[in-house]
This record gives C-alpha cells, sequence and structure tokens, in this order.
C-alpha cells in the first residue's frame, strides 16, 4: 500500500538518484549552497556508498556538533533538523540547506580538515606500520631497515600512496607516532624534519587485552598505536608523550651516564678481584699494586697462587686500571664544563652545588636529567614524573594505598631519596624540609621514618627545582662555595680504602 507524502518522515540521509518513498526530494542546488559540513570520509561505504555518517572519521569536535541529526534520531522539525548526504555532498563536503522552518547547527569548518595517520613499530629488521585517515580502514606493511637510508626513502614513498589510497591531498598533514625505546630520538627529529608530526610515546599508556592469554605480534602492536594516535588527535584520550630532547642536550647527559656504568663496572670487577681471592682463603680487595703482591700470596692451605687463578686476577686488575683512566679522564671533562659554564644545564650545575648537601654528581644528573630541558607545568607534574605519588586503589567501600606509583626514571628516584639523607645531615634542623621531616617522623619508629624520606625526597626536588629556575634558595638552607672537583664517582660499594687508592691513581694519571 502506497503511503503518502508527509512531511513528519525520520531524518534519513540520502544519496541523489536514490529512490525516495518518504516524499522528500534532495535539492543539489541548495546542497551546493550551504554551509561546509561533512568530509567524503564521513561516509560509511564510500563517497557513494550507502550514505550512512561515520561518526568515528570525525574530529571529536565536530561529533558534538552534529548532535541528534548526526546520529539517525528520528524527531523532524525544529528541534532536529534533517541534514541529507547527497552525490554533491560526498565531493563538496557541503549540507542540504534545511526546509523552511527548520534550523541546524553547522560545526566549524576548520575541524574538517583531514590527516593521514600512520604508526610504527620499531623492529631490528623492519618497522611494522598502520595507517589511516581517522576512519576505519586501514593500510599496513612492512619496510625493510636493513639498510636506513633505503628505509627512509621507502617511508616517504609510503606516505605518498597512503595519501593517495585515502583521498587525501598532497599537502594534507601527516601524524605519526611510535614507542620510547632503544631507536631512541633520531627517527623523531628525522621525521619532524620532514613536515611529519612524530609522537614518542610510553608504551605504559597503551591499552592491551586483559584476557589471559593475550594475543601479541608487530601489527597487533602497530594496530593498537594507530587507535591510541587517532584519538589523541582528536582530543579523545590524552596521552603520556615523552619529550624529544635537543641533540646538543641528549649528547652533554652522556657523559653522567658513562660515569655511572663505568663505576658500576668497575665495582663489579673489585667485587670479583676479592670474590676470587677469598675462595683460595685470602681476605683482600682490590687496591693499587695488588698485581704486584700477587707471587707473595699464599693461599689458606700454604700453597701459591695457581697459574689461572692468578692470571684471572692480573687480568681483572688491568681491566680496573683501565677504567680507572677514563674515569679520571671523564670527571675532568665534567669539571671543565662546570668551572666556565657554556649551557643552561651547566649553569644549573654550578648553582646546584652551592648548597650544602648537594655534591658534585647530584648537581650534575639533576641538571642534565632533570631541570636542563624538560619542561614541568607546575611542581605536581614534576613529583608525578619522577615517582613518589600516591596510588589509591578504591571502590566503594574499599579504600586502600598501593604505595608511590614509582614511574618515571628509577635511578633519579634513588638519587633523591639519597639526596634527601644528605639534606637531613648536613642542612640545618631550622631549613622547613628538615623541620617539618622532624615534626612528622622525628619520634617514630625506623620504618615510619624510612617512609617519611620519600616525602622528603618529593618535597626537596621540587625545592631544588625552583632554586634552579627561578634562584628562590629553599626556605632556611644554607650556600656554600662551589667545589667542582670530585675525583671519584659516589658510587655505593666503594669502602674508604678503595676510595683511598682510587684518588691515588687518578692523581698519578692526571
Amino acid at each position: 500500500m502506497h503511503r503518502p507524502p508527509t512531511t513528519a518522515a525520520p531524518a534519513r540521509r540520502r544519496l541523489a538518484g536514490a529512490p525516495n518513498t518518504r516524499g522528500l526530494a534532495p535539492d543539489p542546488a541548495a546542497c551546493a549552497a550551504g554551509a561546509k559540513g561533512l568530509p567524503a570520509s564521513g561516509l560509511r561505504g564510500g563517497p557513494f556508498g550507502p550514505g550512512r555518517l561515520n561518526r568515528a572519521a570525525l574530529p571529536i569536535a565536530q561529533r558534538r556538533g552534529l548532535g541528534q541529526a548526526s546520529t539517525g534520531a528520528r524527531a523532524w522539525g525544529p528541534a532536529a533538523p534533517q541534514r541529507f548526504i547527497t552525490k554533491e555532498t560526498a565531493i563538496t563536503g557541503y549540507f542540504r540547506q534545511p526546509a523552511v522552518g527548520q534550523t541546524a547547527t553547522i560545526t566549524d569548518s576548520s575541524a574538517n580538515a583531514r590527516s593521514l595517520y600512520i604508526a610504527f613499530d620499531m623492529g631490528k629488521e623492519a618497522w611494522q606500520f598502520a595507517s589511516g585517515d581517522g576512519g576505519k580502514s586501514r593500510r599496513e606493511g612492512k619496510i625493510d631497515r636493513t639498510n636506513v637510508e633505503h628505509g627512509k626513502r621507502d617511508l616517504l614513498a609510503e606516505v605518498d600512496k597512503a595519501k593517495q589510497h585515502f583521498g587525501l591531498p598532497a599537502g594534507a598533514k601527516v601524524h605519526a607516532m611510535y614507542e620510547a625505546g632503544r631507536d631512541g630520538f633520531w627517527f623523531a627529529r628525522w621525521l619532524n624534519g620532514t613536515g611529519v608530526r612524530c609522537l614518542v610515546v610510553d608504551p605504559c599508556c597503551i591499552l592491551v587485552d586483559r584476557r589471559a592469554k593475550q594475543r601479541k605480534n608487530d601489527a597487533i602492536d602497530a594496530r593498537a598505536l594507530l587507535d591510541l594516535l587517532v584519538r589523541h588527535m582528536t582530543g579523545d584520550r590524552e596521552v603520556n608523550v615523552v619529550p624529544v630532547p635537543p641533540p646538543e642536550s641528549e649528547d652533554a647527559r652522556e657523559l653522567g651516564r658513562l660515569l655511572h656504568r663505568l663505576g658500576h663496572v668497575r665495582r663489579s670487577l673489585a667485587f670479583r678481584v676479592q670474590s676470587v681471592l677469598w675462595t683460595r682463603g685470602i681476605d683482600v680487595s682490590y687496591r693499587t699494586g695488588l698485581q704486584a703482591e700477587l707471587g707473595a700470596m699464599r693461599s689458606g692451605d700454604g700453597r701459591p697462587l695457581d697459574r689461572m687463578v692468578r692470571m684471572e686476577v692480573e687480568m681483572l686488575c688491568g681491566q680496573i686500571e683501565v677504567i680507572d683512566r677514563d674515569l679520571a679522564k671523564l670527571e675532568r671533562e665534567r669539571v671543565a664544563q662546570v668551572e666556565k659554564p657554556a649551557t643552561l644545564a651547566q649553569q644549573q650545575a654550578h648553582q646546584l652545588e652551592q648548597l650544602v648537601g648537594i655534591g658534585p654528581i647530584g648537581a650534575w644528573t639533576l641538571a642534565h636529567e632533570l631541570f636542563g630541558w624538560r619542561e614541568f607545568r607546575n611542581a605536581k607534574a614534576l613529583g608525578a614524573y619522577l615517582g613518589p605519588a600516591p596510588t589509591p586503589f578504591c571502590s566503594g567501600q574499599m579504600n586502600r594505598d598501593q604505595g608511590i606509583s614509582k614511574v618515571g626514571p628509577s635511578k633519579l628516584r634513588s638519587l633523591m631519596v639519597q639526596l634527601g639523607w644528605a639534606w637531613l645531615r648536613y642542612q640545618p634542623a631550622e631549613s622547613d624540609i628538615a623541620k617539618w621531616y622532624a615534626e612528622r617522623f622525628g619520634a617514630t619508629a625506623k620504618r615510619s621514618r624510612r617512609i617519611g624520606i620519600i616525602a622528603v625526597a618529593r618535597k626537596l626536588v621540587i625545592a631544588l627545582w625552583r632554586y634552579a629556575k627561578d634562584g628562590i634558595v629553599p626556605a632556611g638552607a644554607e650556600l656554600k662555595a662551589a667545589q667542582h672537583k670530585n675525583p671519584i664517582p659516589t658510587q655505593r660499594g666503594f669502602n674508604a680504602r678503595r676510595l683511598a687508592t682510587t684518588k691515588t691513581a687518578v692523581a698519578k694519571a692526571a
């Protein structure tokens, strides 16, 4: 039975030329004259498909601006304007004007700019990528990275192919993302130099399936990154973006890291020397000139050292001597930079050393790893970055604290705990931080005091940040003359005897 035309038909989006059983003929002329609305990607099934609105392909601001009319609500009238999508609409991106007496909310046309999104899963032999324009369709593949120059050339070619595949103009913006890891930041710097906005994301913020067994491969990871990138760029979800350091700052901080690594290796070798001799009944630690004493040493049963044992100890002592020379060379380089600061980080290191309880290594590490190039919105952002922030686990009647979050670099967090103890020991008791700790934890048990030092570390790093940034001296703190020379990296595990012998070795190397 034929139904007569009516003006109260449900809101439907139709293509020009499609059968119209509701008696509402689309008006191409009015459509071309209307305000700019959806792009062609806003239609499911392509520009000439069934004409159903694809909200996932739209920017978040435009999704909100569409209201009920874009979700297919069946209210027809002034409160819910109808918007037809015709063939011309799909091409020009314009909506048909509403009929007389109807109103329509047109979103900002600046939000309609379509972009290309591409995510990378960085592998050892290939870069797995997944690209899209914000819709459900994706383009996936691999780029061989055995030759980096060829890989970069293939990647740029793939960007052009993806733009053609999704119908994007040649000048469309391109957004990229990959996980922070062993590839470092050169990839992000290179992409930014080519006009591609590249983000380096913290792997911890990537959503994963919470089932007992998770499916994982490079393609799945690339798709997850692509979804995260689209949601982040459209304002749907915030992610933890890792800041890309300037090349000069990244190179400058390697000096402190190299000192730390060499100190760790030296300590391991010294412990190995002590362990080898202990197995023969000899209680001797490493010291300068130990190789010359091996011939006179006797094991616990009165025999001279075996040939292979003596050879191993000599080799270990030789490696320690080489590391001592390298440590002395690096320490001279560090002292020279701080004595004549040329960068902001070096000036901050010189400034931090003037505080009582802050030594050369702590000042250098804080300036180059934390204060020199990183930007923090406020003190809460700085405290949250280091990890001494509470992690509640509350739901209904359950109220439980899981301790500190422990996010961020663990080495900086342990350094701040050590500086917190040094601050309480060497700074006067009238300083605000020391006074607060004494009032809150002074009369408590040892375990409570060790918990309280975490709070001291958080308060101290914020106070040092304000001092390095704005020159605000922590309340009640004492200053001293900066002494840059510290020929021995203050690594845990060095006793006084090894410190003295290493100082002699450094003096000879100088």
